[in-house]
């Protein structure tokens, strides 16, 4: 079928196991359905079909077979096996992925796919391979609870990617995993032994970076967070031994370090801060001990002209101080002239001069508009005011009310009333 143009559909039935070289290409299908019975698919099988936009794999098939069917915009995989090394790489148009069954995204697997910006990963994955999601579109992602492995750079330049859950089965963060990726929290479980070389370098939006309790880490890689520029604080668990090369060179705004109360590395680079914006490091009296005694320091509690490729850090004994209480929100104090009632609106017990409303320009004096300028009229006015309490419109009828909203008889008034107050 190589070169049928005007082949716009193909149904393969499930007596079909092999689909040849370059059997397709060159066509014009728009959507494919691979039965489970399609154990063989030749290279480019169905590549250049330029409207190829709707792809259903019920078969774990060679990748090659849809090179250079770059308009995809739909795929779905249905079976039970990986989903192959680079299978998507470079679909630029891919906007919606169904995964079924699958157990492990290779390499590549959806590198570059820039207009994908959500997956959902089923609970039978087990793995994630390297780049499998580099500079793609992701905003967010969960790994499931059986993944124990995410490759290297996996999610490498996701410069959308916001927030990602991970589970307590996964013990590495391999290197450059987040590097370069849009991350502004995250929480790492206490399963996690070892974060890479350069696994959140270049995190410039990342603010928040936190241990679960009993953190099993026990070693930072080089470069673990350098140029992390928005990162403002870090606790250090007591676990970690290895703190390696210019773990935080350059985060620029990490005024801040915590080391949790047993903290006593045997490798500490004196290159880790270099950089930073490090004022005030947290440790208590064993810790610092341990650091003079180990690295041959005579470190103190107060300042230091020098902490690890710091300079001119204070060394304090103990924990940083909680943060201030969220303010419990308080009732609108009472005013004369007012009465507090439920609801959005406020009633004033006195001259519309003393209620809280904007002001009119057209009236020299006035607050509020009143609609209605004749003695017929007035029997029923309306003052609109748009930005008074969400927008409300205050209805007074039989009451007698001049421009001002004062009484009647006044400035503009048009004789006594008693009933010019709400």
């Amino acid at each position: 079928f190589k070169d049928a143009s005007n082949m716009t559909s193909v149904f393969i039935p499930n007596s079909v196991t092999s689909i040849g070289f370059q059997a397709f290409i060159f066509a014009n299908i728009s959507s494919v359905i691979l039965p489970a019975s399609v154990i063989t698919l030749g290279d480019n099988a169905f590549s250049n079909n330029s409207n190829l936009l709707d792809i259903t794999l019920n078969s774990n098939v060679n990748p090659l077979g849809f090179f250079s069917a770059n308009s995809m915009t739909t795929i779905k995989f249905d079976y039970s096996g990986p989903i192959q090394e680079g299978f998507c790489n470079g679909r630029s148009n891919l906007t919606s992925v169904t995964i079924l069954q699958v157990t492990s995204i290779e390499n590549g697997a959806f590198k570059s796919t820039s207009s994908l910006t959500s997956i959902t990963i089923p609970s039978s994955v087990t793995s994630i391979g390297d780049s499998a999601f580099a500079s793609s579109g992701l905003t967010s992602i969960t790994i499931p609870n059986l993944v124990t492995n995410i490759g290297v750079m996996a999610f490498f330049d996701c410069s959308n990617l916001t927030s990602i859950v991970m589970p307590n089965s996964v013990t590495y963060i391999e290197n450059g995993t987040f590097s370069y990726s849009g991350l502004q929290s995250i929480i790492i479980s206490k399963t996690v032994t070892y974060i890479g070389w350069d696994s959140f370098s270049n995190c410039t939006s990342l603010t928040s970076f936190t241990f679960e309790n009993d953190s099993q880490l026990t070693e930072f890689g080089n470069n673990a967070f350098e140029n992390a520029t928005a990162l403002p604080s870090i606790t250090i668990p007591n676990s970690v031994i290895t703190i390696s090369v210019n773990v935080f060179k350059n985060c620029t705004v990490l005024t801040s370090v915590t080391f949790e109360s047993n903290f006593q590395p045997t490798t500490f680079s004196f290159t880790a801060f270099t950089g930073s914006a490090l004022a005030t490091v947290y440790m208590s009296s064993n810790t610092l001990s341990h650091l003079n005694s180990a690295f041959s320091l005579s470190l103190i509690f107060g300042f230091n002209s020098s902490f690890f490729g710091a300079t001119n850090v204070e060394i304090i004994n103990g924990y940083p101080p909680p943060p201030p209480p969220t303010p419990t929100p308080q009732p609108e104090p009472y005013r004369p002239g007012y009465i507090n009632r439920p609801g959005p609106i406020q009633y004033c017990t006195s001259r519309f001069a003393k209620c809280n409303i904007t002001k009119k320009t057209s009236f020299s004096s006035g607050n509020v508009t009143i609609q209605g300028t004749t003695n017929a009229r007035r029997q029923s006015l309306i003052v609109n005011q748009s930005t008074y309490r969400h927008g409300a419109k205050l209805l007074f009828s039989n009451q007698v009310l001049n421009a001002y909203g004062r009484k009647a008889g006044g400035p503009g008034g048009f004789g006594a009333s008693p009933r010019n107050q709400f």
